[in-house]
């Protein structure tokens, strides 16, 4: 005679913060994660939203899912780099009263990336976001700045960056700021 048996292997998946999977099961029942039922859902498919053993079977084997199928999402969570702009090492022009087309060398320290690249983006004003560098890897990442070609002017720029690693994007970091002004026009003296 011949025997059969039937051999279950666990799937595993990994998903991105904010990310989902649509898990099948070739039959309808009750889905659990991590043995605990999850109410509402007795179809083929659910969607995964967060990491766990996903199971759509029997209460006994959904506590032991090496014994059978599984599903094994695995979150993977990128965190949100932080940005600090400010004046490059050795810059000593003053922000706040410069020259007009007066190059103002940046630094951007970056935080955090492990194994990733950072994207940098800036505003200038409050108008449209430019990407301004993608694929960073080194931290602080340097850029000249230059003030306006008008006097009196006040410039607002604004960094922020995203973290890529491992196939997902972080969240946008908080904003980081710098200012630049250029000196008032000179006055005309009255004449006599």
């Amino acid at each position: 005679g011949t025997s059969s048996s039937t051999v279950c292997v666990s799937v595993p998946y990994q998903i991105c913060t904010g990310g989902s999977v649509l898990l099948t099961s070739q039959t309808a029942g009750q889905w659990y994660r991590n043995g605990i039922i999850i109410l509402g859902e007795t179809g083929t498919t659910y969607t995964a939203t967060q990491g766990g053993s996903y199971t759509n079977t029997s209460l006994l084997q959904a506590l032991n899912c090496t014994d059978n199928c599984c599903f094994v999402v695995t979150e993977i969570q990128t965190s949100a780099p932080t940005v600090s702009a400010g004046p490059a090492t050795g810059n000593t022009t003053n922000a706040t009263c410069m020259p007009v087309s007066t190059p103002y060398p940046v630094s951007i320290a970056l935080g955090n990336c492990a194994g990733g690249t950072f994207t940098i983006y800036q505003t200038k004003n409050g108008g449209a976001e430019t990407t301004l560098a993608t694929g960073v890897t080194v931290s602080p990442y340097n850029l000249t700045l230059t003030s306006s070609a008008t006097a009196g002017t006040t410039d607002t720029y604004v960094f922020s960056a995203t973290c890529s690693a491992n196939s997902c994007t972080s969240s946008r970091s908080s904003g980081s700021t710098i200012t630049l002004s250029t000196t008032p026009a000179a006055l005309n003296a009255p004449t006599v």
